[in-house]
C-alpha cells in the first residue's frame, strides 16, 4: 500500500536519501527544508519516478512556519508518516558555545521535531494511526566533545 510521507531536513543526508527512495517506490513525499534551491534539485532528481514529490520550504525551528507548512500539506493529502530528519550542529566545545548557537541547535533539532509531531498528531488520532520517525544519532547517548549542544538536542528526542 502506498503511503504519504512528510520528511523534514529533506534537502540533504538521510532526509534526501529517504525522499528519493520513497518516491522511487511510488510513495507521495512532502519534502521540507529551509533551502528551496536544494529542494528543487531533489524535484529534478525524482522527476519521472513512480511516486510524487512536493517541495515545501520552511524552517521547522519556527512553530508558525511548521503550522504553515503542515496546512499546505493537508490541502493535498494527510501524511501517514512523519520523518524528522532536520538537524544542525555547532562544532564548538561547550565553553565556546554562545546563546544564539545553542538556541539555533535546540530549536531546530529538538523543538522543531516536537512542533512537527504536534502538527501531525491530531490527524493521526482522527484517522486511527500514523507513524513518527525521529532520526537520531549516536551523539544522543555519547556526548561529542566538539558538539555537546547537538548531543543534548538529540538526547532530548529520546526522552
Amino acid at each position: 500500500m502506498k503511503k504519504t510521507f512528510w520528511i523534514t531536513g529533506a534537502s540533504s543526508g538521510i532526509g534526501k536519501a529517504a525522499a528519493i527512495l520513497l518516491v522511487s517506490e511510488g510513495h507521495t513525499v512532502f519534502a521540507t527544508s529551509r533551502s528551496m534551491e536544494k529542494l528543487d534539485q531533489i524535484a529534478q532528481q525524482t522527476a519521472g519516478m513512480p511516486g510524487k514529490l512536493f517541495v515545501i520550504p520552511g524552517d521547522i525551528s519556527n512553530h508558525a512556519e511548521v503550522e504553515r507548512v503542515y496546512e499546505e500539506i493537508i490541502k493535498q493529502a494527510h501524511p501517514d508518516v512523519l520523518i524528522n530528519c532536520a538537524g544542525i550542529t555547532s562544532f564548538k566545545k561547550a565553553e565556546d558555545d554562545n546563546l544564539p548557537d545553542i538556541l539555533s541547535v535546540i530549536n531546530t533539532n529538538l523543538l522543531g521535531s516536537v512542533f512537527c509531531i504536534k502538527a501531525v498528531l491530531s490527524g493521526f488520532i482522527r484517522k486511527g494511526g500514523g507513524h513518527i520517525i525521529n532520526i537520531q544519532s549516536i551523539a544522543a547517548t555519547k556526548v561529542l566533545t566538539q558538539s555537546s549542544i547537538y548531543s543534548a538536542s538529540k538526547a532530548g528526542l529520546l526522552a
